[in-house]
């Protein structure tokens, strides 16, 4: 992903989760500049408020090479107590926010679960049908 030149400029929703917090450091060491968003306070001037149940509301970077989406509402008893507000948080803000970036010519990259699937089978190809057992592997499915 990196090449010679200047320095590939990353956003990465969700940078500190697991998953985006990794990637973060992957990408830094590869000599990309990279930016963050997080639903919590920030507490660096590359990391962004983002409230997914509300995007038009974000100031993103001006110019940004790849966004890596990472965050996701995952506790799967919140998303069958409140469907409607975790629909949003998983489906609805993402695919605003995507189309947002991809507008701005941003590659978007969106991270799935093995929620898709029902768990009986092992190793499951991209092409596969979903099959989810949850609402969280429905929300995701969308």
């Amino acid at each position: 992903m990196h090449s010679a030149g200047p320095p590939q400029t990353a956003l990465i929703v969700g940078i500190d989760g697991q998953i985006g917090a990794a990637l973060a450091a992957h990408l830094q060491g590869l000599g990309w500049r990279v930016f963050g968003t997080t639903r919590r306070e920030p507490k660096e001037d590359t990391i962004i408020h983002l409230d997914l149940a509300n995007v038009a509301a974000c100031s993103l970077p001006p110019s940004v090479d790849a966004a890596f989406l990472c965050a996701a509402e995952t506790k799967l008893a919140h998303c069958r107590a409140a469907p409607e507000e975790t629909h949003t948080v998983n489906v609805d803000g993402p695919v605003a926010l995507a189309t947002r970036l991809v507008a701005g010519g941003t590659l978007v990259v969106f991270l799935s679960s093995n929620a898709v699937f029902d768990g009986t089978v092992g190793y499951r190809r991209a092409e596969e049908p979903t099959c989810p057992q949850t609402i969280y592997g429905q929300q995701k499915a969308r």
